[in-house]
């Protein structure tokens, strides 16, 4: 496991503190915006691995320019959280546009008039 909060010495807020509300809230000094240097390493070395196995024995001139590897994740909740609502039955929607259509004319004559 690889923990990227890391308690500080001289940290004197208390890691279990509540707001009012009564959820936890976390201290920005302790809270890591970088992946740990050992993660990197890893994905370093997965990258030169795979490309040594997968991809030099076609492309010999092949490389990976590490400056634009990314550590992290994206999770795409429409793909995992969606949930299907059939469309309104079409008699409704045509009387809603019906009842918009008799409030647009009623308008215009109010106007016109």
């Amino acid at each position: 496991m690889i923990e990227c909060n890391e308690a500080r010495a001289d940290d004197t807020r208390a890691i279990g503190a509540l707001e009012a509300a009564g959820f936890p809230v976390a201290s920005r000094r302790l809270s890591g915006t970088k992946p740990p240097v050992a993660l990197l390493n890893l994905v370093y070395n997965h990258c030169k691995a795979c490309l040594r196995a997968e991809v030099l024995p076609y492309r010999p001139d092949a490389w990976i320019d590490h400056m634009k590897t990314k550590v992290g994740y994206e999770i795409p909740f429409n793909r995992h959280f969606y949930e299907y609502e059939p469309p309104r039955p079409l008699e409704e929607i045509e009387s809603d546009i019906a009842g918009l259509e008799r409030e647009i004319v009623a308008m215009l004559r109010g106007v016109t008039a």
